[in-house]
């Protein structure tokens, strides 16, 4: 699966594969964190079509591709286009009105000709009003990409806010003592402001409307999932504290099985006690699975002891289910740890125990050495392999990408 991004800020497309492990290799500020914060937002199960456009802001996405579909394109493959649906509907309801703004527009006019030597009369302020519906009404390219539905709602609160300061100021003007034209054009302009919001307000609210957008999301969304987008991923942060929330995952993983297992084991000889049957062999399939589980848990604790040994005398064991890290065989308080140790307990465990099968691990370097660094990528690809997991890996460092290099990622170079 290709996701293909093109950032506001950025000369070029960036495009690498989602089911190869990857690594994005380039300075602060090139994209690789919005990236890997992107995936974990579009791979979230309860996302929905019309959250879109959010996200391709927040981290200033221009376009987002994944196979051919683009999440925000005018394209006819595009999964759907919030804003050229809303333009639709702003632009239906400009047809079905545009007397009113045409209307509006000729006593602006009048206004702007008869004020326009008028001591503090606010003409330029109609004049920008004057400019709102001539976007608004156009249908010309230029206009094209501009969001009518906004522009109508500023054109109506913006316009109300003006013909009512005029109101409350008019009895200070003195225009050729023909006062009582202006009020009178002004209560003009006021009587159509109020005709467009009533008629906006009933035509957004309107069932037919209301069904086609709700029908237009719907379809977006099943197309959304359909694509497989949807890949479980965890960003793994740069911060320590990444170490403290996966072992109390895995201390959770582990409480949660054994628990099972215990209400299992008691629903069973509650059942033999009715059944008058103590012969009876306790074993369930149910029960037999948790054992399983249990038991496949208990193996990831032993393969990363095993990765271990590579970066010095570190263990960890589960006793009374807590986590508990040993150095040398001596039991050790996490606090007391090593940056670096934290950083390469939290990477392991979250690749060995994280439930999901994308992990987008942010500068793993972070705190590690350079002998760890050159060795790290080759750890972590071996522990997601047997986990049928797969990585993506955002760096600076020259000795993390080499390691990706030999290890068959895909490399993608941001500059």
């Amino acid at each position: 699966m290709k996701i293909t991004y093109k950032f506001l800020d950025g000369n070029s497309d960036i495009s690498f594969d989602l089911d190869k492990n990857c690594v994005l290799f380039g300075a602060n500020g090139s994209g690789k964190t919005r990236i890997l914060k992107t995936l974990v937002e579009i791979s979230d199960f309860k996302l929905r079509v019309d959250t879109l456009p959010e996200i391709l802001s927040k981290y200033n996405i221009e376009r987002l591709q994944i196979d051919n579909y683009n999440l925000n394109s005018e394209s006819d493959n595009a999964i759907i286009d919030i804003q050229k649906s809303d333009h639709k509907f702003a632009d239906e309801f400009i047809s079905k009105n545009i007397f009113a703004f045409r209307d509006l527009e000729n006593i602006f006019d009048n206004i702007i000709k008869y004020n326009r030597d008028t001591p503090f009369f606010p003409t330029s302020s109609f004049k920008r009003q004057r400019y709102r519906i001539h976007i608004i009404i156009q249908k010309s390219e230029k206009y094209k990409t501009i969001d009518k539905n906004r522009e109508i709602k500023i054109f109506i609160q913006s316009s109300k806010r003006l013909l009512r300061d005029v109101e409350k100021n008019i009895e200070l003007l003195n225009i050729n003592n023909d006062i009582d034209d202006l009020v009178q054009i002004i209560q003009e302009a006021n009587s159509i402001i109020n005709f467009i919001e009533r008629r906006y307000e009933d035509y957004k609210f309107s069932e037919n409307v209301i069904e086609e957008k709700q029908n237009e999301s719907r379809i977006a969304n099943d197309k959304l999932q359909n694509m497989g987008i949807k890949n479980n991923a965890k960003y793994i942060s740069t911060g320590l504290e990444e170490l403290d929330e996966i072992i109390l995952e895995v201390e959770n993983t582990f409480n949660k099985i054994k628990t099972q297992v215990g209400n299992e084991y008691l629903s069973i000889l509650f059942k033999q006690s009715l059944e008058f049957d103590r012969l009876k062999s306790f074993q369930s399939k149910k029960l037999m699975d948790l054992q399983r589980k249990l038991i496949n848990n208990k193996i990831k604790i032993d393969n990363l002891n095993n990765e271990l040994i590579h970066f010095g005398n570190l263990k960890i064991e589960l006793i009374e289910n807590k986590i508990v890290v040993k150095k040398n065989n001596e039991k050790l308080a996490i606090e007391i740890l090593s940056s670096g140790e934290k950083r390469l307990l939290a990477l392991l465990l979250n690749v060995s125990f994280s439930n999901e099968n994308l992990l987008l691990i942010d500068e793993p370097e972070i705190s590690l050495s350079l002998h760890v660094q050159s060795k790290i990528v080759f750890t972590l690809k071996s522990i997601a392999e047997i986990l049928n997991k797969k990585l993506i890996i955002a760096t600076h460092a020259p000795y993390v990408y080499e390691s990706c290099d030999k290890s068959d990622f895909e490399l993608v170079r941001l500059f």
